[in-house]
């Protein structure tokens, strides 16, 4: 069967509407729907190719995403639904199965809500029905929200379908609306729904995994899958870090099992092929509430109860350049999801063998937005507090210098405030800075090592502690 798109992109007249679709493959009809800021390549552009082999695959861009262009008219999950029964009418399909990836998965839901006789199977990744199913202060984050916020990657897949950047800040506004008007979807219409339905989620990801269990439950005919990753990681999706990543075929396999019937078939490949062991593995650290994963690979790691030891290879380094002279982001990190405030605490350590070694405690929305408070060695050669914050570009704050090659810090969240504390003991807190940093995204919080100059650069990291308390005094953190 063909896995090339059966003829160029559409545009289906809906309304006012201008709904743009690709057609690919042959077989039974596969609705694919893509998340919040997003494309078709952007969602699906590792995974389609796969369903084409055994699907006729109608995937879509809705209103004001990517070739679709906005209309005089509310974003709605609501209207998503209804354009694409309209489509699904024009092109004569009497019945589809359907996935929805994030805000493409509450439109799924809405699809069997108000289309039901459209729909065959569901596959809902990532989705939500109820506010409570993303974590404390999401929803409060976007009355803030600017699309500086919004992830690199995504905006450049906007634009490499619609070079137009008034376009991508319509969408942008559009998504933000959206979720501030979004409202929890009643039990009784979910537990209305008929159709079969498969619920994925990542388990160190935005959408709580405790809700995708919920929304397994309310569905009178689901089943539940919780996979290894933050979000979008296990279909490929253009922000998932994990490049080289076997888990989004493998799980493009189950979904077709699923589709055709046979999903405890799918969940026993999955686990025999080791999946669990592979590039998206977490690690755990007692004295931190969730797992951790990787962001690009360290030459070695230990993990221990309160502990931690990265070996960073060569020129590693987590920088944008104020000159755009040298922009890289390759240093391995270990981050976990971020609860709305928090206080972490940890001693760091390391040989200052080659200038700029350091090892960081790290704050990070997208490739864009992100702060690091490192302990390096300066240009100077000396052992110096660093800060940097990005916003776009990096700035470079050089605070204190420090006698010890080990040093403590804190980094605490309230709101959207940040504070970053030294310490020479442990029990003595110096304030380095105080912040404001807007994100809609998600943040992950955890620990870097970073050898942009030298072989190599071993950081431990220790007396590790994290809680969700709110500071109320920035100059004591307490």
């Amino acid at each position: 069967m063909s896995t090339q798109p059966t003829s160029i992109g559409h545009f289906a007249p809906i309304g006012d509407l201008q709904l743009y679709y690709e057609l690919w493959g042959s077989g039974q009809p596969l609705v694919l729907l893509h998340g919040g800021g997003s494309t078709i390549e952007s969602t699906y552009g590792r995974i389609l190719p796969l369903f084409a082999k055994t699907h006729t695959v109608i995937a879509v861009e809705l209103q004001a995403h990517g070739r679709t262009r906005d209309i005089d008219r509310p974003l709605s999950f609501e209207h998503d639904a209804d354009d694409v029964a309209a489509l699904l009418g024009q092109l004569g399909i009497a019945k589809a199965d359907f996935m929805g990836f994030s805000n493409g998965g509450t439109t799924c839901l809405q699809m069997a809500i108000r289309h039901p006789e459209l729909v065959n199977k569901l596959v809902l990744a990532s989705a939500i029905y109820r506010r409570d199913g993303m974590p404390p202060g999401f929803f409060e984050g976007f009355p803030h929200a600017r699309l500086e916020h919004m992830p690199g990657l995504l905006q450049e897949a906007f634009l490499d379908v619609n070079p137009d950047p008034d376009g991508l800040q319509v969408m942008f506004d559009r998504d933000v609306t959206r979720m501030m008007a979004f409202r929890d979807i009643r039990d009784a219409d979910i537990k209305a729904i008929k159709a079969p339905a498969l619920v994925l989620n990542g388990d160190a990801e935005v959408v709580r995994a405790e809700h995708a269990m919920a929304l397994s439950r309310v569905l009178p005919h689901a089943k539940l899958a919780i996979l290894p990753g933050g979000h979008g990681d296990y279909i490929g999706e253009i922000c998932s870090p994990y490049k080289n990543n076997p888990l989004p075929a493998l799980v493009t396999a189950m979904i077709g099992a699923f589709l055709r019937g046979f999903f405890c078939f799918a969940i026993l490949a999955l686990s025999c092929a080791g999946v669990w062991a592979q590039t998206g593995d977490s690690v755990r650290l007692s004295s931190l509430p969730r797992p951790l994963f990787w962001e690009n690979a360290p030459v070695r790691f230990e993990a221990g109860k309160d502990h931690l030891l990265i070996v960073a290879g060569e020129k590693t380094d987590m920088f944008r350049d104020p000159n755009v002279a040298y922009n890289t982001d390759n240093a391995p990190k270990l981050l976990f999801m971020a609860d709305s405030n928090f206080v972490l605490t940890a001693a760091i350590h390391h040989a200052f063998a080659s200038k700029w070694d350091g090892g960081a405690i790290v704050l990070k929305a997208d490739s864009l937005n992100w702060i690091k408070f490192c302990f390096e060695k300066d240009y100077t050669g000396q052992k110096r507090v660093v800060s940097v914050v990005t916003r776009g570009i990096s700035d470079d704050c050089n605070s204190a210098p420090v006698v010890s090659n080990t040093v403590y810090y804190k980094i605490a969240k309230a709101g959207n405030v940040i504070t970053l504390y030294y310490s020479v003991e442990g029990r003595h807190w110096y304030l380095i800075r105080h912040l404001q940093f807007d994100s809609t995204a998600p943040l992950k919080l955890g620990f870097l090592a970073q050898s942009p100059t030298g072989q190599r650069c071993t950081v431990v990291f220790s007396a590790i502690h994290y809680s969700t308390k709110k500071i109320g005094d920035p100059y004591t953190g307490e």
